[in-house]
């Protein structure tokens, strides 16, 4: 995969759907009765794969433009089966206008793919970028069903299945929310994961999970581009969105690529969603991660010295908390490039 960036292609490797601390160690991370709620919600909420040679079907719905979807209610278009590409596509990005004033309504549950809307369904896949092998692949396991007492509440069930990269199996989880799409935002109500469920009223919840960005999202005059994949701030909320033509397989779509950074001056995780402009979902997703946040950083940051980005003088790293370099490939992007 590669990016634009000041005239240039440069090579891209990072991402996976979850966010994590620093305190975050997803291969060995163990969960007892007696762990705290906010400990939880601070676990790594993604896995990473699948074994080489394999199919990747899934049923997924065909896309719609986002000013025609409903806030409620079945999408009315037809289920048909996804196959992923067995190993990761050329994907090439071009910079077509920096902080530009262009937006879109995104009505996903950020970034887990899914929009909380009765009959939705959702898939994706996780790639190594440097082997170009599935190291992750999640979907809902069947149609997003809604609650029947008027609320717009509607239950939501993630099947994920990772394969690490020491090869010693794969390992399955499944996660499953109540959610809402409102006026405003996609919001999670109550998360249940790892044998635990937690809400609103829960210690840690809103900090992990009840932080949307709106289903609007535009730049927020939050970065400026101080020099090559260097930015300094501007105030201390708000995106960073820039227009960008995606290329895969031949085919060339207009989106917004989105610097999705945590309110506040402190160095946290940075996810980095390109989303459609016509359907408003998401084609593909990676993360970057604060230098100190790992002991291996300096080494991984001479060894891929193309791969990360300064904001504020802090230098962060285009990989996940299992310190992988991969990148998340959606249903929508499958079916909208012809993959």
């Amino acid at each position: 995969m590669s990016e634009s960036r000041d005239g240039l292609s440069v090579v891209l490797w990072r991402t996976d759907s979850h966010l994590c601390s620093r305190e975050d160690n997803c291969s060995s991370a163990v969960l007892s009765s007696s762990t705290s709620m906010g400990t939880i919600l601070q676990q790594c909420r993604g896995v990473r794969g699948l074994a080489p040679g394999h199919r990747f079907r899934t049923t997924a719905k065909s896309p719609v433009r986002a000013r025609d979807r409903p806030l409620y209610g079945p999408v009315m278009d037809t289920s048909t089966t996804v196959v992923f590409p067995e190993t990761l596509p050329d994907v090439h990005i071009d910079v077509l206008e920096e902080t530009t004033e262009h937006e879109v309504v995104c009505d996903e549950l950020q970034w887990w793919f899914v929009v909380p809307r009765a009959g939705e369904t959702s898939a994706a896949r996780w790639y190594d970028r440097a082997s170009g092998q599935v190291t992750m692949m999640r979907e809902t396991s069947h149609p997003v069903m809604p609650f029947d007492d008027g609320s717009g509440r509607v239950r939501i069930r993630i099947d994920e299945s990772t394969f690490p990269a020491d090869g010693r199996g794969s390992d399955q989880r499944c996660v499953e929310f109540t959610a809402r799409l409102s006026s405003a935002a996609a919001e999670f109500r109550s998360v249940e994961m790892d044998g635990h469920v937690t809400g609103p009223d829960d210690d840690g919840f809103d900090e992990a999970w009840g932080r949307s960005r709106g289903r609007v999202l535009r730049d927020g005059r939050r970065l400026v581009r101080t020099g090559p994949r260097e930015y300094s701030s501007l105030c201390h909320e708000g995106i960073r969105a820039d227009l960008v033509a995606v290329s895969i397989g031949g085919i060339t779509r207009r989106a917004l690529r989105v610097l999705d950074l945590e309110v506040g001056e402190e160095p946290d995780e940075i996810g980095q969603p390109v989303i459609d402009l016509d359907t408003g979902r998401t084609l593909v997703y990676w993360q970057y991660r604060p230098e100190d946040w790992d002991a291996d950083a300096e080494s991984w940051l001479s060894a891929h010295p193309e791969e990360g980005m300064v904001i504020d003088g802090v230098r962060y790293q285009r990989r996940n908390c299992t310190g992988r370099d991969t990148v998340a490939l959606t249903d929508h992007a499958v079916r909208l490039f012809g993959l």
